[in-house]
């Protein structure tokens, strides 16, 4: 079974955005370890714990950042889509069958 090139642009998409989540995660564990501040604590444990907090922190941010980017592809770019009206259906009938469509906009209740 092959993946269609929205599927595979989406994937593509997640593992770009986890990639610069976790590197961005591990640069700034190393820079806060082995950068000398002068606000950073002296002891290395609590070098460690600082260090960790900020990277978990900077990493996070980012992350959801690359998060909303990756999830974002996965909609069409029109009018409709920008301004919250979608509609996906799929039907199939047979030669005596007859499907009828009725509809009606949600976001106002008297019509």
């Amino acid at each position: 079974m092959r993946m269609s090139r929205k599927a595979v642009a989406a994937c593509v998409r997640w593992v770009i955005a986890s990639l610069v989540a976790i590197g961005l995660f591990w640069l700034c564990l190393w820079l806060f370890h082995f950068a000398w501040f002068s606000w950073l604590p002296r002891g290395d444990a609590d070098r460690w714990v600082v260090a960790a907090a900020f990277a978990t922190v900077t990493a996070t941010v980012v992350g959801a950042a690359m998060a909303y980017w990756a999830g974002r592809g996965d909609r069409a770019d029109t009018p409709e889509t920008r301004m919250g009206w979608t509609v996906r259906q799929k039907a199939r009938a047979s030669r005596n069958s007859r499907i009828t469509q009725v509809g009606r906009d949600l976001r106002d209740p008297w019509r």
